[in-house]
């Protein structure tokens, strides 16, 4: 468990920076651009906090520069948690085996509903299954919208999956993401959170 902890906080405290151009900003909110103002430099620093990850992978019409803050953004914790990593894994197969289960999947898996490792598996292979026509028509959509942007385009990279749903949802779908944000401003659904919880 502290392994796993600190695992997850080497991503989540690994916040990293990527200077951009001002013109990389073209399709985020004025409210967003507002809050990055050019540097000295002249350029502009985006975060890999989710607070400009999100909205930046979501509007940011530049695709290199959605390619370049999603690479920063997955490379949170690194080199940290390569250690952390192999000392976790050596410690869920020391405690399994003391236990006499074969593998770290038999012993977390031993309690649970699911029962084995091999019932995961399966499930796994059900839920592919049950769900592949329609993982196969979306990401047609997806394609083909992107395909209007760039005609020789033959796949949508992972850097650009949230950029053309938004832009499917608004044309296919009269939906907005950004029209609905007046209803959840920060302070509000920060303390509902709160709230709820408490």
């Amino acid at each position: 468990v502290v392994l796993g902890q600190q695992f997850d906080k080497n991503i989540a405290s690994d916040v990293r920076t990527l200077e951009i151009d001002v013109q990389d900003l073209e399709g985020l909110p004025d409210d967003f651009k507002r809050a990055h103002a050019p540097g000295g430099n002249g350029k502009v620093v985006v975060t890999t906090n989710n607070t400009d990850y999100q909205p930046f992978m979501a509007y940011a019409t530049s695709p290199s520069a959605r390619e370049a803050l999603w690479k920063v953004y997955r490379q949170r914790g690194h080199p940290k948690n390569g250690a952390v990593l192999e000392r976790m894994l050596a410690a869920r197969r020391e405690l399994a085996t003391a236990l006499g289960f074969p593998t770290w999947a038999d012993y977390i898996t031993g309690d649970k509903m699911i029962g084995s490792r091999q019932n995961v598996a399966a499930f796994i292979e059900r839920i592919v299954a049950a769900s592949e026509k329609r993982m196969t028509s979306d990401y047609a959509t997806l394609l083909a919208r992107r395909q209007r942007d760039r005609t020789d385009a033959t796949r949508v990279d992972a850097w650009d999956g949230g950029f053309y749903q938004e832009k499917v949802k608004a044309e296919q779908y009269l939906f907005d993401s950004q029209s609905v944000r007046p209803y959840f401003e920060y302070s509000r659904v920060k303390q509902g959170v709160l709230d709820i919880t408490s």
